[in-house]
């Protein structure tokens, strides 16, 4: 299946996990890739492992306008034209409104909500002279939130609006935006958490088709919103969660509250808020057949925060 044959596709964050599996799916349907990230040498890498008579690899840092200006006009200079943006580069610090340097804060916002405004901005032009579109990787965690996440919370609530701001701009101008809302993601800034048979279990315990995403999952929806059969799919921020719980916790779960249950707490290793089957709060959900999350790791980003890695991917 070729849908994408000679089309040319833009990914940030590429060099590793989703935005790895978005690139290597959009080249196994035939597009030409633009691979960008911060991380050269995984860039190198990834770009490398691919057929390079249709990739272009560039650093990037996708918090400065002007390189991603630079780099979109670089890809049409070099492959004629864009046809699909895909805005996937974000990092994940943790901590609460307290506990977050303002440092980490601003990174955060620069990175995960601005870069992707960025990337839109830059790639729209081009997008509206070819009938493209954009697909932002948004999360779970931009529907409802999660503990000590912050600023990854309101990055991603963000790019969930900006997505249906764009579409509502754009689409009368030809231009599609969608976004994927992923949950738990297998990928290397995973490990830690996955590795943790305690924690897994208990997410599994909660979340219907009883396995975590991987990159390709994610990938393979990515595709489907760029292609033609997607074609009246616009301003659509579409969750790839295994049906796992997307609302806020009730705080009688939040192991820092004087409600805290006794059979709550956190995973000392990873520092993951976890609840046991047996709490009472879960029971009492299931009699109203309401949706209880359980373990908070319900995004992308809730996981890269156990690994506290501040990269591109």
């Amino acid at each position: 299946m070729e849908r994408f044959k000679s089309k040319v596709v833009f990914v940030t964050g590429a060099a590793s996990g989703i935005g790895l599996g978005v690139a290597q799916r959009f080249h196994r349907e035939g597009a030409n890739v633009v691979l960008a990230d911060r991380d050269v040498e995984a860039l190198r890498e990834s770009a490398d492992a691919l057929n390079g008579e249709r990739v272009l690899r560039r650093e990037v840092d996708v918090s400065s306008y002007d390189d991603v200006a630079s780099l979109v006009a670089a890809a049409v200079d070099h492959f004629g034209g864009l046809d699909v943006m895909v805005n996937n580069a974000g990092i994940a610090p943790g901590g609460n409104a307290i506990e977050i340097t303002l440092e980490n804060w601003h990174a955060t916002l620069a990175t995960n909500l601005s870069g992707v405004f960025f990337g839109c901005r830059a790639a729209l032009p081009q997008l509206m002279a070819r009938q493209g579109c954009i697909v932002n990787t948004a999360s779970v965690s931009g529907l409802g939130g999660d503990w000590d996440l912050v600023a990854y919370n309101a990055a991603k609530g963000g790019v969930v609006n900006l997505t249906r701001s764009v579409a509502l701009d754009f689409g009368p101008r030809g231009v599609r935006v969608n976004s994927v809302c992923p949950s738990l993601t297998r990928t290397g800034m995973t490990e830690d958490m996955l590795g943790d048979r305690a924690v897994v279990r208990r997410f599994m315990e909660r979340l219907p088709l009883q396995r975590q995403a991987h990159p390709a999952d994610i990938a393979g929806v990515v595709a489907f919103l760029a292609s033609e059969d997607a074609g009246f799919v616009d301003g659509v921020n579409l969750p790839v969660d295994g049906a796992s719980p997307r609302r806020t916790v009730n705080r009688e779960c939040n192991p820092d509250s004087s409600r805290s249950h006794g059979n709550s707490g956190r995973d000392r290793d990873n520092d993951t808020h976890v609840c046991l089957p047996e709490c009472r709060n879960a029971g009492e959900d299931r009699a109203r057949g309401s949706e209880h999350p359980g373990i908070h790791a319900i995004a992308a980003g809730n996981a890269l925060r156990l690994r506290a890695r501040d990269r591109d991917g």
